[in-house]
Parts: structure tokens; C-alpha cells; sequence
């Protein structure tokens, strides 16, 4: 499976989420340091044209010296965007706006001005981004170093739901994020946030190592969940997704990493696969490589795509059967993922997972590829079997 880089920006990138059919945000930074390195959000929007997939930055939303790390968009109105900006939330919308437009024959483009002169202009129409930050509430109370850590929104986008330093999960009503509930039962920071596609049910990870399932609803823990490979062994979990089939079978995935192992040639991670009735792991596979840094579910519930710290993209089916490998999409470690219907050129949509990097660039990578690579490695190994075959025969 190959990849390709899809565009680099100017500044590390820290998460990447859907926003709509066709587009992308993109959130981060280089903090408060003054290093140079600005803090920013973007919209790009990605599709193909006649040989290619290609993007498109619609709009840039810079935070000045606060670092935006992680962003989730409303399930049902993707212009609403909640951003994590050092200790608090912002709450974004996105809109377009139609501004008139001035054509000169040099091809040069300018907004139109009041009493412009009368040369050999053409009048033009287009559609532009813009940004309003319509709410902000501090979200993380931690007294050393607060910082919001995940973000996401509840099946119905009635709650945000964010978690951070402090170790709690709090739920805010949606707009207006009044607090609803403070959910306290990590010992430390949280690390990742995932919303249930069909109630209210979230699950949290945690550097303490444990994951917890709670009900916002009722405010309430529903079960707190540990795995460990074996009692001499220490594994947490760094990252949580939900996925459901059509079928309407849902599971909870994570990605597992060893903390302290008596064999150093063993440290691997894990990928799990939790039955979302049970909240017990009914699957499991080791991942041969780096440590994993970043895990998304496919919309369709079919495919999972993990990062790792040497830069790898690596896709599995729903099973955690490996589909393929893409070795050394980044330079530097993988720090989220996600996947987005891109048209082909046949016409029809095909899923593709975008990933991105503290080296500042987001790759592609196509799974109709990855399934025409599959496909004839399979043809070429029956190939080779019947010829072996045939020659055996004639022997």
C-alpha cells in the first residue's frame, strides 16, 4: 500500500477530524514558547481531479500563543467545531460568505472597492470561510499544567463531553455548555474521549490504565475496564473509538501500550476489540512495530487504521485482521487519524484514511488501493502455486 503526502503546513499538527462530507480541520502548534511556531486551526477540503487526490485550504483560524490540540465536529450541524485550546473549549462556526470579487487581465485578484477604476475588469462571485468563536468555558482545573487533552460530541450533539489534566470527564449541555456533570474516577490525566454512535454511554482512557465506561445521562460510572496481557506485564490503554457496521453490531476499540515488561524484546502494543454489551475484550492482536500512537474507526465500522511512533499507517478489518502497511508515511510519530469518502475515478466514493504528524504534513492513503494491492498479491501467489504445480506434474 502506498501513500502520498496530501499537503504541509506551518506548524506541528496535533489532530485531524471529519467536518462534513468532503473537508477536514486540522488543529495545532507550537504553544506559548515564542519559538515562531504558530497555533492555528484549518479547513481544507479534499478531492480528486483528473489523476489525483488533492486539497484545498478554505480558511485559517489562528489562537495566537494558546495551543489548539484536539477538535471534534457537531455529528449533525459540521460547522459547529469544539476545539480544545490550552485549559479551556472553544465552541467554532464555520460559515461561508459570498464577497464580490474584481478579475483584472492579469489574472490578479482583488476584493472589490468602492470607485475602482474602470479598466478591463471581470466581476466575480465567491464563496468564503470565516470563524466565529461563539462560546468559550475553561474545561480542565488541574493546578499544575491544566490542559484540555479530548474533546468529542454525544451521539446526538446535545453534549460536548471533554476530559484533561485534572483526570476529570466533564459533560456540557450543547449550545450554552453549562456543566451537566463532573465525572470523577481516574487517578490521572485523561488521554482519549469516544462517544457511543447510539446512546450516551462515553468511554475515557486514562494514564492511570484504566478505561471507563460512563453513563452522562445519569452522571454515572457504568464499569470501569483493565486489561493486562499477563500478571508480570503492565499495559494502558493511550486510545479509544466505537465503531458500528451496517449490521448494527457495535464494538469499542483501543490501542494498548506496555508500560513495564520484564522482556524488553516484548514490548509490543495491542490492538482490543471490546463487545460494547459486555464491556469485555472478545479480540486481541499485537501490532509488530513501534509503539502506537494513534487509532480511528471507519464510519462504516469495517476497517481501523493505527499510527505509530516511527511514522507507520497501518489498516486492519473490523476482526483486527491486517490489511496493510504503510511504512514510514512520516517522518515523525503519527498523532491522529481519520477516515473520509473521497470520490474515484470511476465516479463513486471510496474510503481513504488521512493522517497527520508533529512533522507538520497529512498523507493519504487509499483503501481502494490497499484492496487492488491485496487483490493481486493473491493472484500472483495462486499463479505462482500453479506453476509450481504443473511442474511437479510433468516431473
Amino acid at each position: 500500500m502506498g501513500s502520498k503526502t496530501l499537503f504541509v503546513t506551518d506548524f506541528p499538527i496535533y489532530t485531524i477530524t471529519p467536518c462534513g462530507k468532503r473537508r477536514v480541520v486540522i488543529t495545532g502548534g507550537g504553544g506559548s514558547a515564542k519559538t515562531g511556531v504558530p497555533n492555528a486551526l484549518e479547513l481544507y477540503e479534499v478531492l480528486r481531479d483528473e489523476k489525483d487526490i488533492v486539497s484545498h485550504v478554505l480558511h485559517r483560524h489562528d489562537f495566537t500563543t494558546e495551543l489548539a490540540m484536539n477538535a471534534a465536529s457537531h455529528p449533525h450541524n459540521p460547522e459547529h467545531i469544539a476545539v480544545g485550546v490550552d485549559n479551556k473549549c472553544h465552541i467554532l462556526k464555520l460559515y461561508q460568505q459570498e464577497v464580490q470579487l474584481i478579475e483584472k487581465e492579469n489574472n490578479n485578484t482583488v476584493q472589490k472597492r468602492k470607485g475602482a477604476e474602470s479598466e478591463a475588469v471581470e466581476e466575480v462571485k465567491k464563496e468564503q470561510f470565516n470563524v466565529d468563536v461563539t462560546q468559550m468555558e475553561q474545561t480542565d482545573f488541574s493546578e499544575v499544567d491544566a490542559f484540555q487533552k479530548a474533546v468529542c460530541f454525544s451521539h446526538n450533539g446535545a453534549h460536548v463531553i471533554t476530559g484533561g489534566a485534572d483526570g476529570c470527564v466533564r459533560c456540557w449541555k450543547f449550545p450554552g455548555l453549562k456543566m451537566m456533570h463532573e465525572l470523577k474516577g481516574h487517578k490521572k490525566e485523561v488521554d482519549a474521549l469516544a462517544c457511543h454512535p447510539d446512546n450516551n454511554m462515553v468511554a475515557s482512557v486514562s494514564r492511570d490504565g484504566h478505561m471507563i465506561i460512563w453513563d452522562t445521562d445519569k452522571g454515572q460510572l457504568v464499569k470501569s475496564c483493565d486489561w493486562q496481557l499477563n500478571k508480570k506485564s503492565v499495559w494502558r490503554m493511550r486510545s479509544c473509538r466505537f465503531g458500528k457496521t451496517r449490521e448494527g453490531d457495535i464494538f469499542l476499540f483501543t490501542i494498548n501500550i506496555p508500560v513495564s515488561l520484564p522482556n524488553k524484546a516484548q514490548r509490543l502494543s495491542y490492538l482490543c476489540r471490546w463487545s460494547a454489551e459486555t464491556w469485555e475484550v472478545d479480540r486481541k492482536t499485537p501490532y509488530k512495530g513501534d509503539m502506537l500512537t494513534a487509532l480511528a474507526v471507519s464510519g462504516c465500522g469495517q476497517f481501523l487504521a493505527v499510527g505509530s511512533a516511527s511514522g507507520d499507517v497501518t489498516l486492519y478489518s473490523k476482526n483486527l485482521k491486517l490489511l496493510t502497511k504503510a511504512k514510514g508515511t512520516h517522518s515523525l510519530f503519527v498523532t491522529s487519524l481519520c477516515f473520509l469518502s473521497i470520490p474515484s475515478s470511476q465516479g463513486c466514493d471510496e474510503p481513504a484514511v488521512l493522517s497527520v504528524s508533529a512533522d507538520k504534513s497529512c498523507a493519504v492513503t487509499s483503501l481502494a488501493r490497499s484492496s487492488s494491492s491485496l487483490l493481486f498479491k493473491f493472484v500472483l501467489l495462486l499463479l505462482i502455486v500453479m506453476i509450481i504445480l504443473t511442474i511437479m506434474l510433468l516431473w
